[in-house]
């Protein structure tokens, strides 16, 4: 039996179709896999996310502040503090001193001026909260991320950052700059939190 040639028409059209199935294929992957992919920064003043879910904290952990206060914090404190209520941890209120703090090291870091390190620096997260040293405190950093959710993520992922989010501290100031993120942690060893 002889093979019938095909035509120009034919492989045109053979042709134009495995193309629209690779296309059709690309796009359900594409569409599968979407979650997984980081999202761009949100526009904070065009685009305010907000928390719409009820927090319900566990009945043995006190919360320090209502749940009401949550919502009116930025996403980076409402994320932080939804995830220690969901580990049996106080929520944090937000502190301006340890934010101021936290901000001037973040720049500090994208300049160059500060090393990547925690080394020495408790003495300077001290001078901007507690002057009088009657404190305790803590920080986190993170570089190279464009969102709080994927600095969560990894502080989460990290045995040591993950144990710092989760300590007995009654307050917390979130730094940004460029992609540098700190957070530091802080507790008044005079008034504990007002338990």
């Amino acid at each position: 039996m002889k093979k019938k040639p095909i035509s120009k028409k034919q492989l045109v059209a053979d042709v134009l179709f495995g193309i629209f199935v690779i296309i059709v294929l690309g796009l359900v992957f594409y569409l599968f896999t979407l979650d997984s992919k980081p999202t761009k920064p949100i526009n904070k003043a065009k685009n305010k996310p907000s928390i719409t879910q009820t927090i319900t904290p566990s009945p043995t952990v006190k919360p320090i502040i209502t749940p009401q206060a949550l919502e009116t914090m930025p996403p980076e404190y409402q994320i932080l503090n939804i995830y220690r209520l969901g580990n049996n941890a106080k929520s944090l209120n937000r502190n301006e001193l340890l934010e101021q703090s936290a901000q001037q090291r973040a720049y500090h870091l994208a300049i160059g001026k500060d090393q990547w390190s925690h080394e020495g620096y408790v003495d300077k997260i001290l001078a901007f909260y507690r002057p009088t040293g009657q404190a305790g405190v803590g920080e986190n950093l993170a570089r190279n991320y464009t969102s709080f959710i994927e600095v969560l993520e990894a502080w989460k992922n990290s045995e040591t950052h993950n144990k710092v989010m989760l300590k007995p501290f009654c307050e917390v100031g979130i730094g940004h700059y460029d992609n540098y993120w700190v957070a530091h942690f802080g507790i008044d060893t005079n008034n504990n939190c007002n338990d």
